[in-house]
């Protein structure tokens, strides 16, 4: 079975991809440093439903997408 926290870091990678956007330009409009964007990315780091919400809404997506 997969890792849940690296899937989920896959696809906000694969949809920030698609949006044109560096893990530094995600982190600015989060709020947060590209380092956390890598974590995040990387199935290091386990989010909370508000940060999965602030990340959808930084990539213009409903946040069940994050899951897809």
């Amino acid at each position: 079975m997969k890792d849940p926290l690296l899937g989920l870091g896959q696809n906000i990678r694969d949809f920030r991809i698609k949006k044109g956007l560096s893990q530094e330009a995600l982190g600015r409009a989060l709020k947060v440093d590209k380092s956390y964007i890598s974590r995040i990315e990387s199935g290091k780091k386990n989010l909370t439903i508000k940060s999965l919400a602030k990340v959808a809404d930084a990539l213009s997506i409903e946040i069940k997408r994050l899951f897809l």
